[in-house]
């Protein structure tokens, strides 16, 4: 019975703890984000559609494009997180940290997972893309749309390169810029912070996801980038080594980069994030040996930090 009072006076507590995490976490994202607009307001005058433009016009909006993504995610996502650990969360300082229990093998073995996990999370986008809300929210629904072809066209002016100086900025912007910021911000700070709150990862590594997919405000795409999320928080909890989920997450987003810029200039036909040669068998096939992967992920992860004295509670 004093159990059950505990729990129904600590629940409030928690919640007020998890609030205050999430307008955290919303706060460094809209930082990112009106630091980004303000530099693009400033660089570019245009005020006309992208897909209207062309020729130099095109190429300054681009170029503007990219100063204010890059002095955005720089200071929104790394620099004021790293701040805010180092002077308000001493006790995260952890997160930089140099880890022993071999994190280039663990980094080898998160990537080969990652691929693995790829047709399932395809497969699940491609449902994703496909959900429609009920009738009465049709206009709901085209403003979501719209707002998500706004922003992808806008990625499209940025993603492609014509030589490799360009394809190296491109590649940091777009690939290791985010990788390091997001995971320094969702599963550095939320998912240590949720950790600390509920005492459970499951609830830590779920919640921070769902914040990680939320703030990227594309509800269509939804439910994929939710189960990444996921998948990195797990790397990082059982690893306790940062580098992980930011060499997972860089992947992903470098091969996207790159697949799409060899589809544009018809190097290949092979479209990655599209499941038409993806049969039932192989993505269920996806599914199962990712879970077996993952598990001996988490046995070799957890050798490894006993090995090195540190305790899986204590990551």
């Amino acid at each position: 019975m004093n159990n059950k009072h505990a729990e129904r006076v600590q629940f409030p507590i928690q919640l007020m703890n998890l609030i205050g995490v999430i307008a955290k976490a919303f706060g460094f994202i809209l930082l990112y984000m009106g630091i980004g607009g303000m530099i693009l307001q400033l660089l570019s005058s245009n005020s006309q559609e992208i897909e209207s433009i062309s020729g130099i016009q095109k190429e300054s909006l681009k170029n503007a494009y990219i100063s204010a993504q890059f002095i955005g995610a720089f200071i929104g996502l790394i620099i004021l997180p790293v701040l805010y650990i180092l002077f308000f969360r001493e006790d995260l300082k952890i997160i930089f940290s140099v880890k022993k229990g071999r994190p280039l093998l663990l980094i080898g073995f998160s990537l080969i997972v990652f691929l693995c996990f790829l047709p399932l999370v395809n497969a699940i986008n491609e449902w994703n893309q496909s959900v429609h809300l009920p009738s009465s929210f049709n206009v709901l629904e085209q403003t979501l749309r719209n707002w998500e072809d706004h922003a992808a066209k806008a990625t499209n002016l940025i993603i492609y390169y014509d030589n490799a100086p360009q394809f190296l900025i491109i590649f940091f912007l777009v690939a290791i810029l985010p990788a390091i910021g997001e995971e320094l911000l969702f599963r550095g700070i939320v998912q240590n912070e949720i950790l600390q709150i509920f005492r459970n990862p499951h609830v830590a590594i779920f919640l921070s996801a769902f914040l990680f997919s939320f703030v990227h405000f594309q509800f269509f795409g939804f439910f994929p980038r939710m189960l990444l999320g996921m998948l990195f928080g797990y790397l990082y909890y059982w690893s306790g080594n940062i580098l992980i989920p930011v060499s997972v997450h860089c992947l992903n987003n470098g091969l996207t980069l790159i697949n799409m810029n060899m589809l544009k200039d018809k190097k290949t036909e092979i479209d990655l994030s599209s499941t038409q040669n993806l049969s039932p068998t192989l993505i269920i096939f996806s599914l199962v040996i990712s879970v077996v992967l993952l598990y001996l992920y988490r046995k070799v992860s957890l050798k490894f930090n006993k090995e090195d004295g540190r305790m899986a509670e204590n990551i």
